[in-house]
Formats: C-alpha cells, structure tokens, sequence
C-alpha cells in the first residue's frame, strides 16, 4: 500500500526507494525512501521510517518510526518524531 502511495518502485518485501538502497546500512521493513539518500557507517533506517529526497544520515544513525523530510541531516537516532524540511537534527538537538 506505501508502494502505491508514494509511487516508488518496491526493491524487496515492504522496502521502497527510487535509489538503491546503500549496502552500508541496515534496513528493518517497513521503509519508503526518496531520491537522493546519503548514509554513512553503520546506519539502521526503519521500522516504519520514511525519508524524503536528499537525505543524509551521518555515521551511526538510527531512523525508525519516523518521518524524515526532504532536504534534511540528521546525526543521532530519531525515533518516534516528525523531522522538518531543511532541517539538521544533532544529538544536542534531541
């Protein structure tokens, strides 16, 4: 059913992505994500995240049952939140 909303090509069971999805980082379905996704070492994206195009995801962060908007940073774990537009997010931050 995301797969229909959003459009995106489905890359494996519950996972969906415009890109392939980089090898570097840990997928725990159910994933959607936009164009343009930057991940570093030892990132875990999901369950239930969702991030917009042009993302980055510093090394050692953790994304799950949030949305990321496009545009956005983010260097710590986010969980359980809403990241706005153009927004950085740090562990100061949270």
């Amino acid at each position: 059913y995301a797969g229909k909303l959003s459009g995106l090509p489905q890359r494996r069971p519950y996972v969906w992505s415009q890109d392939r999805l980089p090898g570097n980082a840990v997928i725990k379905p159910p994933v959607v994500v936009g164009s343009g996704l930057r991940v570093g070492k030892g990132c875990t994206i999901g369950p239930a995240a969702f991030l917009g195009k042009n993302v980055q995801l510093n090394d050692r962060t953790t994304i799950r049952r949030s949305v990321v908007w496009d545009d956005a940073t983010v260097d710590s774990t986010a969980s359980d939140c809403i990241v706005s537009r153009r927004t950085k997010v740090s562990s100061l931050s949270l």
